[in-house]
This record gives structure tokens, sequence and C-alpha cells, in this order.
């Protein structure tokens, strides 16, 4: 993916927290190893990419680099506190690579709105699903997505 395209993903997570209506006060970053950093959103002056890293540049003037390849997922959230990984209730996507579908993992049964955006920022999907529902992404091409569901932006590859 080109590094621009990486400025349209933080601009589509920033402008996805924003528009919530409870204004998130943190970021969360899940790692593919399961471990978590969290960040105060007031605390951060700048979310750039260079180098395949997410930097985040803090008030204080400290840069923090996380590689790409490990990042999961970016959480917006509305408390300051990291969600324990132990914990069965975040929503989780799977299979990821998909070919045809996905499921989300851990949702509220019933109405839940769900927008798929592709690596340039542009909504290619919107759909209210249920719990037990299987997403169809068959119509979509190649590539990486982000999926925003109940306040969670979930990065999944479409084979």
């Amino acid at each position: 993916m080109k590094l621009k395209n990486y400025g349209f993903l933080v601009l589509i997570l920033l402008c996805m927290a924003i528009s919530n209506s409870h204004a998130q006060n943190s970021m969360i970053i899940k790692f593919s190893d399961n471990s978590e950093s969290g960040t105060s959103l007031a605390l951060i002056s700048k979310i750039t990419f260079a180098d395949n890293n997410l930097v985040l540049k803090l008030n204080t003037g400290i840069s923090s680099n996380y590689l790409l390849s490990t990042i999961k997922k970016l959480v917006f959230s509305t408390t300051s506190e990291v969600i324990n990984p132990d914990t069965d209730t975040e929503i989780a996507l799977f299979p990821n690579p998909s070919n045809n579908f996905i499921c989300l993992k851990n949702l509220s049964d019933d109405n839940n709105q769900i927008t798929v955006y592709n690596a340039s920022g542009v909504l290619v999907m919107s759909a209210t699903v249920n719990a037990t529902d299987k997403i169809d992404i068959s119509a979509l091409s190649k590539g990486i997505y982000i999926i925003r569901v109940a306040n969670t932006a979930i990065k999944f590859s479409k084979l």
C-alpha cells in the first residue's frame, strides 16, 4: 500500500471518532500478539505514517513509532483505560483474510450499523447486521479495507 493511502486511513479513523455522538478521548492500538497500547487523544498532536510505521507525536515532543505490520486494529474509546485483551467482549472479525464473507464476533444481538471503507477512504458498503449474520464481501475488489462497527475500526483483507 502506498504511503499516501495510509494518510487517508488515519483521516477516516479520526473522522469516524469525531463523528460519533459520544466524544472519544483515547486511542487504543491493538497488536497482532494481542498486546495493547492506549493513549489519550488530548496528548496526541499529530498522527502520521512514515517508513511503514504509525507515528504518534505527543504534545510533550515525544514520538512513538509502531510497525504497521504488527497493528491489528485501532479503537477510539470513550474511556481512558485500555480494554483487557483477556475478556471476550471485544469485537473481532473472522476469517481474515477472506474471499466471500466475513463475520463479526461479540456484536450486540440486533441492528448493528456497519460501514466499510477501501484503502483510499471511500465508503464501499453500508449495512445493518445482526450478531449471527455473515457479511457478503464477494463484490469487493481484492485489497485492504476498514470496517467500522460500534466505535471500533477493524482492518481486513479481501483476497
